[in-house]
């Protein structure tokens, strides 16, 4: 009796210690890191990432609030993505289920384009997450045997309230959970200190209009292009001209000097003096010959 009773409580004090590491298991299948983020700025209300918490949205947020299992989201219009990773752990391709889950809240239709990295460089497509649900995928599906280091997922759309697509975790189950990656595959700033992405500068479009005139011809040359330095005026002109191929255009402009217009002038004058002693020699020699 006292033998079973001794087992009874070993059998216990050994399930009791799989427990927390269970837990521990399913905490290591959520992305920990953020690697890469862009925000394309498809929204133009917003100049950086935005998205929510449970009902209360749009709030600015910051891309890390999809990292760990949360209730908060990141919403993804078009051309915005965000990059993953994995630091505790890998993805492995579990037989007979699926490996990676993306989960996504609103009911407008949002879509995002997934891709697995086993290296944090070179990306392999995945497929497409939809909207209202965790959409699951299988490795197996596009052959991927590698462990899974990084997942990029990028916004598709801008619908919905708060517009794009509204990512809120990735993870994956418990069998598809795989062992630490190697330290070199995860950058060190990355690993210890996610970095913020810096919000990519706004683009203007510049519209510069230059008047070429050449033989009684005007040429409009229209530039459009990305908000620089201010440059001179020498400097845009010559810029313009280059990328409309009209650099022969611009010799000729140097080289050409319009004719002074005193020059005109003297010869206007050479000839009504020319005229006028002319008249006066006339009228001297009909005088000359009515006195004779």
């Amino acid at each position: 009796m006292l033998l079973k009773k001794n087992w009874f409580n070993s059998l216990w004090i050994c399930l009791c210690g799989l427990v927390p590491l269970a837990n521990a298991q399913v905490d290591k299948a959520y992305a920990d890191v953020i690697i890469e983020a862009y925000y394309s700025h498809a929204n133009p209300r917003y100049e950086y990432f935005y998205g929510g918490k449970g009902d209360i949205y749009p709030l600015i947020m910051r891309p890390s609030a999809v990292l760990g299992n949360n209730d908060q989201f990141v919403s993804l219009p078009k051309g915005s993505f965000i990059t993953v990773g994995f630091t505790d752990n890998t993805i492995i391709d579990a037989p007979n289920q699926d490996d990676l889950f993306i989960e996504e809240v609103g009911r407008a239709g949002d879509q995002a384009a997934v891709w697995v990295s086993a290296n944090g460089k070179d990306f392999t497509y995945l497929g497409r997450a939809k909207d209202d649900k965790v959409t699951s995928f299988d490795l197996a599906d596009i052959g991927f045997k590698k462990p899974v280091v990084a997942v990029k997922i990028l916004g598709l759309d801008t619908r919905g309230a708060s517009p794009g697509f509204d990512l809120v975790s990735v993870r994956a189950l418990r069998g598809s959970v795989g062992e630490r990656p190697s330290p070199h595959l995860i950058p060190r700033h990355v690993k210890y200190n996610p970095p913020t992405p810096p919000t990519p500068s706004k683009v203007v479009e510049v519209r510069r209009v230059v008047e070429v005139v050449n033989n009684n011809t005007t040429t409009t040359v229209t530039t459009t292009k990305k908000s620089e330095k201010p440059r001179g005026a020498a400097d845009n002109l010559r810029k313009a001209l280059l990328n409309s191929r009209l650099r022969s255009k611009l010799h000729t402009l140097k080289k050409k000097k319009p004719a002074p217009k005193t020059q005109k002038i003297t010869k206007i004058t050479t000839n009504k003096k020319t005229e006028k002693k002319k008249k006066k020699k006339k009228i001297k020699e009909a005088g000359a010959e009515s006195r004779q």
